[in-house]
């Protein structure tokens, strides 16, 4: 821990007198919230600041140090980069990894390697008003796929190429084969005895994954619009005494968004065979459908989506393992551009109505959040 934050810390000052050439930026974003959750798995209501990194606001958080540099090398060709760490503000005792890459790029397109986030959740913002937030709709939320290949986290050792011209963009991500463990979300590319011996389904191996994504953003008269399309696919073998399967699985959706005035509206459903860690293959498949409205008064913005989860499973994993039915409304004030602060209450309303569960509201959620954020 201590080696981690020296390490940001240092990153910092070497920054500073680096940034005068340019092509070195510093920044980032801090948000921190109060939250009073009612979760019916304990029937035990309580006030909590939320845990806020790497993805456990209860449904993933923002705060993170950006470190970026761009440098031009000639013919229109640039060498581009970044190193993200993500912090929280709940306990600020933790410091874990976000992006780390570097590639280069010309007018049109750009070739980068290294831990990225995956381009099946570059929309995340767009449907989600209150993405980053504990009024999300992934995770607990109920209302989109969570994991490395669906809505959350981010992939390592991946080849992504992507073009961007006229309003269209697309990108195409690779990632190297690995063994995953879902007992501990521990990942490793080396291969050991350990694995062949190891429990049924005590660890998988991913034969590699391929995501993908195209867009296309337009505007007529006073109307902008986006829509967009996106996929995951990996060949995931369960490796253990008992089973040798190899399956392909993936993840698609389409959607989109709308604004006129000062409105903005969008959705997207998606079709999910990758669950949530997307090493495992018995988590949250399903259909999943989510509508938003945005609408925006001077510095006041009223926010909400509903999403609806129809589950492939018949067994109680997650609260996203069950039929679910969730919904978010709230409002933020816009100090700045850089400022918010924003009160919101969520809802979770599960079946629960899977194999080996008597109690149909096990997995009901209620939170009523207050935050503030600031991107620097």
């Amino acid at each position: 821990m201590k080696q981690n934050i020296l390490a940001i810390a240092v990153a910092a000052v070497v920054v500073a007198p680096m940034a005068a050439h340019a092509d070195v930026t510093l920044s980032g974003l801090i948000q921190a919230e109060i939250v009073g959750q009612k979760d019916a798995s304990t029937n035990y209501d309580y006030i909590s600041r939320a845990q806020d990194s790497g993805g456990a606001v209860f449904n993933g958080g923002n705060n993170r140090i950006s470190i970026k540099f761009d440098e031009k090398l000639g013919g229109g060709l640039k060498a581009f980069g970044a190193y993200e760490a993500a912090f929280n503000t709940s306990a600020n005792n933790t410091i874990t990894r976000r992006e780390a890459y570097v590639g280069l790029k010309g007018a049109v397109a750009h070739v980068r390697l290294g831990t990225i986030a995956g381009a099946y959740k570059n929309s995340l913002a767009v449907v989600d008003p209150f993405a980053g937030t504990s009024l999300q709709a992934r995770g607990t939320g109920g209302g989109m796929s969570g994991g490395r290949l669906g809505h959350s986290n981010f992939l390592d050792n991946v080849l992504e190429v992507g073009v961007n011209a006229g309003g269209v963009a697309a990108q195409f991500q690779w990632t190297a084969d690995q063994k995953y463990d879902p007992a501990t979300a521990n990942q490793t590319y080396n291969y050991d005895a350990s694995c062949t011996t190891a429990a049924p389904k005590a660890c998988t191996k991913q034969n590699g994954a391929g995501l993908a994504e195209l867009k296309y953003n337009g505007k007529a008269g006073k109307v902008e619009f986006g829509v967009f399309g996106a996929a995951a696919y990996t060949d995931v073998k369960q490796i253990s005494t008992d089973s040798s399967k190899s399956d392909g699985h993936r993840n698609w959706k389409v959607g989109g968004s709308v604004s006129f005035a000062n409105l903005t509206i969008a959705g997207q459903y998606e079709n999910v065979q990758i669950s949530q860690n997307g090493g495992t293959l018995d988590g949250n498949r399903g259909k999943y459908g989510i509508l938003s409205l945005d609408y925006r008064i001077g510095s006041i913005s009223v926010d909400t989506w509903v999403a609806k989860y129809k589950s492939d499973n018949n067994v109680v994993v997650s609260p996203t393992g069950n039929d679910a039915l969730s919904f978010a409304v709230g409002g933020k004030y816009h100090f700045s551009k850089r400022t918010q602060a924003y009160l919101g209450y969520r809802k979770t309303d599960s079946d629960s109505s899977t194999k080996g569960t008597t109690d149909k509201k096990l997995y009901d959620q209620d939170a009523i959040v207050l935050g503030i954020m600031h991107k620097f």
